[in-house]
């Protein structure tokens, strides 16, 4: 038997008064089987599907169609009442009213409509839309395709310089992708990165509108602090910010470009700034998402942002009070399980539990980080391994080190990646030295310390110093906390 959904429900509760008065003035009817279903459902506190179908009198599969043609209409009566919020609702709403027009050959008036549009999307940057607004107005100034008319050849100059422009996109698109979660302290990858950064100042700036040439900025501003130039990042920075106070409209029209220009602004790769500067744009990131509240995921890269400033300044018992907190509640919420920031939150909650001795809130992180499905960074994920072990050293569970240092290594045979980081390979032989002589931990450690500067260039070195896993030899090694020797 089915399970009953509460989606419908839950929609209708989600519906402001204002919403909910539009839906029954323009889209009710008395008598309705629609109406009376959104009036029984709005009424119940919690949702009751058997007491819904009773107070409809209808069947099973009845109800079912009638749950599908009410969240139908509420879609409509939605769309409806806010077309107007935003430039882009507007643009797509005047091109399906554009298509109206024409296929009832109103021509003079779709061509008007077409001209606002065409002046919207130039002035904030929508340039698909752009696209399809110069393609309609092509349709109905020039149906013949007569190349010897001056006027016809400047609208399909116009279409292909649109064409350049979307494809630019995509090639900034492309770069953003790459820069993501970006490890550039391997040679290989700091090699790709000039790579990058010499495409970027290769493309053409007469083919960036708005959006692009802030996507151009953002990547720049990467590719300098990762090139270890971070007086150009942080003048890039502030050129992008102040874009968008120069024009505050830009603000409200490109709301997810604000967004991502403030992540860039909370989040620099390499540089240590003051947790009251990523607490001020964090709450111009909540200022944004509570006016566009389809944004709310986003708000996970502003909680990592304040996470990372906490723990670089060592703010331990913040990061396991409140921001942990937060964060649960958000990632509880959003379920965004297939964010990869998501998984560097884990990580880094999982090391202030393990500094401060709370193993078995630790563990949950670690645990919630192995449970993900999304393609780990294999660097990290060897970096997790270690910090595992180091959590079950220090709690003291020898039998269980022993099973996942036996688990460890499977696994780099199964993967055929045992020398991909020879540095790991190392510390597995000393943990499973450790495993075996638990006396003698801090002679082991000590040692092993002299052997870490044999591996300058081992590709998880990155996460290692991160991680403060060499401190942990050093804490180890002279008999003290961890979290002192940091």
């Amino acid at each position: 038997m089915n399970t009953p959904t509460s989606h419908l429900w839950d929609l209708i509760k989600g519906l402001t008064p204002a919403e909910k008065r539009y839906f029954k003035t323009h889209f009710g009817s008395s008598g309705s089987q629609l109406t009376l279903l959104f009036d029984v459902l709005n009424s119940q506190q919690v949702y009751d599907e058997l007491a819904a179908r009773e107070c409809l009198d209808v069947k099973a599969t009845q109800f079912k169609v009638l749950k599908h043609q009410l969240q139908e209409l509420i879609m409509k009566s939605w769309v409806a009442n806010s077309s107007k919020r935003s430039v882009k609702s507007r643009i797509r709403i005047g091109l399906e009213e554009v298509d109206l027009l024409l296929e009832r050959e109103h021509f003079a008036e779709a061509s008007k409509k077409l001209g606002q549009l065409e002046r919207l999307c130039s002035r904030y940057g929508f340039t698909l839309y752009h696209y399809e607004v110069r393609e309609r107005l092509h349709e109905i100034q020039h149906l013949e395709l007569d190349f010897s008319d001056p006027e016809a050849n400047d609208h399909y100059e116009e279409l292909v310089h649109l064409q350049r422009v979307l494809y630019q996109k995509l090639q900034l698109s492309a770069i953003q992708r790459k820069l993501e979660d970006w490890n550039s302290f391997t040679p290989a990858r700091h090699k790709v990165l000039q790579e990058l950064k010499k495409t970027l100042e290769g493309l053409d700036a007469e083919y960036m509108d708005v959006g692009s040439r802030m996507a151009w900025m953002q990547n720049m501003t990467i590719c300098a602090e990762l090139l270890g130039d971070e007086a150009t990042a942080a003048s890039y920075r502030e050129q992008i910010l102040e874009v968008y106070k120069q024009e505050p409209s830009l603000k409200e029209n490109l709301p997810l470009g604000y967004l991502t220009a403030l992540k860039h602004a909370a989040g620099p790769a390499r540089r240590l700034l003051s947790i009251n500067y990523v607490e001020t744009i964090a709450l111009q990131a909540r200022h944004v998402i509570a006016r566009y509240p389809q944004y709310s995921p986003h708000y996970i890269y502003f909680l990592w942002a304040r996470i990372r400033v906490n723990y670089q300044h060592k703010q331990w018992d913040r990061i396991i009070g409140a921001l942990a907190s937060e964060s649960e509640q958000h990632l509880a919420v959003y379920q965004l399980g297939a964010f990869r920031t998501v998984l560097k939150i884990y990580v880094v909650l999982a090391v202030a539990y393990l500094l401060k001795g709370q193993y078995v809130s630790a563990e949950s992180y670690i645990v919630a980080y192995r449970k993900s499905k999304v393609t780990k960074d294999e660097s990290l994920n060897l970096c997790v391994d270690l910090l595992e072990l180091i959590m079950w050293v220090e709690s003291g569970n020898h039998e269980k080190l022993k099973q996942r240092i036996n688990y460890f290594k499977r696994q780099l045979k199964k993967k055929g990646k045992g020398d991909f980081s020879l540095l790991y390979n190392f510390h597995l032989g000393l943990f499973a030295s450790i495993s075996k002589e638990p006396f003698s931990k801090d002679e082991l450690t000590a040692n092993a310390l002299l052997e870490v500067a044999n591996y300058p260039f081992d590709p998880i070195l990155y996460y290692y110093s991160f991680f403060h896993i060499e401190r942990w030899l050093q804490a180890t090694a002279t008999r003290q906390p961890w979290l002192a020797i940091i």
